[in-house]
């Protein structure tokens, strides 16, 4: 009883889609039309046009940024060494002991300082991000930045090469 329950409601559920079909004649032709083709060609020659001057004052807030980093960058140069021998001296300790807790300090103090260069950074995205957005010319703003990305990347890896000795 229940097979022919369900029987009859997939033939009652068929009968309205049957009515859906009808002959092909009285609808049109999905192929493309003339109106439809492509004819014509694009003129790609011109040339884009080019990018409007730089903002006035961002050249003078690039050097800003650029001396800042730089300033930061010598820092770490400085402190460097002694962070070599604190950690030197503290890698081979435990967590409570006093050698490797001045290591710690030490990595800590050349992380902050790296911290100050890669703040250039954020304020030089912002600036391409502007730059970028009112179609001026960004080149300068590229290499005051590719300048900042390598003194924070001589910087990170000298912290990483010294945390790497306190890893087991």
């Amino acid at each position: 009883m229940r097979h022919a329950t369900c029987v009859s409601a997939l033939i009652a559920a068929s009968l309205p889609l049957a009515a859906c079909a009808s002959s092909d004649a009285r609808y049109p032709s999905l192929s493309v039309r003339a109106v439809e083709r492509m004819t014509g060609t694009i003129d790609a020659s011109a040339p884009p046009a080019a990018p409007a001057p730089m903002a006035e004052g961002t050249l003078g807030r690039l050097g800003d940024l650029e001396a800042s980093a730089k300033a930061a960058h010598t820092r770490f140069v400085a402190q460097a060494p002694g962070a070599r021998s604190a950690v030197a001296a503290g890698a081979g300790g435990s967590p409570g002991d006093k050698g490797w807790g001045a290591a710690q300090v030490a990595l800590a103090d050349l992380e902050a300082i790296r911290s100050e260069t890669a703040i250039a950074l954020g304020d030089l995205d912002l600036l391409f991000a502007e730059a970028t957005l009112a179609q001026t010319d960004r080149a300068a703003i590229d290499r005051t930045r590719t300048t900042i990305l390598a003194l924070v990347g001589e910087e990170d890896r000298l912290i990483a090469e010294l945390r790497g000795k306190f890893q087991p």
